[in-house]
């Protein structure tokens, strides 16, 4: 019998590229609002984020949401 395991188990289990994720991949591992999701994808079809800490470039996302993306196993490439 398998135990069900939390979504932060399951997040940390996956690592999850920002600029190549679906709306519904930044929102289940990188524990990202559905609408900061949709921002991140229209931000990034202008320009490939950098790295990571790019992100805070899209409006409502910083220092704190950059870290626990991080800590979900998110990152740019």
């Amino acid at each position: 019998m398998s135990v069900p395991r939390s979504q932060e188990e399951r997040a940390m289990e996956k690592k999850c590229n920002i600029n190549t994720a679906s709306p519904e991949e930044l929102h289940d591992i990188c524990d990202a609002e559905p609408s900061t999701a949709e921002s991140i994808v229209k931000a990034r079809a202008d320009e490939p984020f950098k790295s990571i800490d790019d992100i805070v470039r899209v409006p409502g996302i910083g220092g704190t949401t950059v870290e626990r993306m991080k800590s979900n196993g998110c990152y740019a490439e």
